[in-house]
């Protein structure tokens, strides 16, 4: 909690309290990168790929209030953080990094009257085929499976003895759970 000065002058303090049961986990597939190289000679070949690939992930926090709150602008708070991690599971497990969580941990600033957010980056390497069978196509992609979450928030803000509750949305994504899938393009089945 930061208190800062309204135009009335008076102090305003603001908490933030995520209802996580009533959190959406949802997964969105995409394709980052696709490779493809040929080797028409009856040896293995070095591909036309490095090794090891450097792709960029992400993870991303937005608080959005349901309606403007001009006291909100410059005010910063903290969420409480869930013990565990966010799992989906559609055929295949995915769930949130303890990164994530880390990042959510931290603190928030409201950079407007309505929206508080955070995304970092950063590079993660990912291995690729390091050599092309005798006689075929191979095709790499390389997919990231974003976890998006979803919950609703109440903002609470206090000047004095005067109180009041703003509802809004919280949306988290983790885009850093990267598969690599590998096909040989000749039979159109997986290498």
């Amino acid at each position: 909690i930061r208190p800062i000065f309204s135009n009335n002058c008076g102090i305003v303090s603001l908490s933030v309290e995520i209802d996580w049961s009533e959190v959406q986990v949802s997964i969105n597939r995409f394709e980052v990168e696709r490779l493809i190289d040929i080797n028409t000679t009856p040896g293995f070949l070095n591909p036309k790929w490095k090794k090891i690939k450097a792709v960029d992930v992400f993870i991303d926090h937005k608080f959005e209030l349901n309606e403007e709150v001009a006291e909100a602008n410059s005010l910063v708070f903290f969420v409480e953080v869930p013990k565990t991690n966010f799992a989906m599971n559609n055929g295949t497990k995915f769930e949130t990094k303890a990164e994530f969580r880390n990042e959510l941990g931290g603190p928030f600033t409201f950079t407007n009257t309505t929206a508080a957010d955070r995304q970092r980056t950063r590079i993660e390497p990912v291995k690729l085929p390091a050599t092309l069978p005798p006689n075929s196509g191979v095709e790499v992609s390389i997919l990231c499976h974003q976890i998006v979450v979803k919950a609703p928030f109440t903002a609470t803000f206090t000047r004095g003895a005067e109180t009041w509750r703003v509802n809004g949305l919280y949306t988290g994504s983790d885009g850093t759970n990267l598969k690599t899938k590998i096909q040989d393009i000749f039979s159109n089945g997986a290498c």
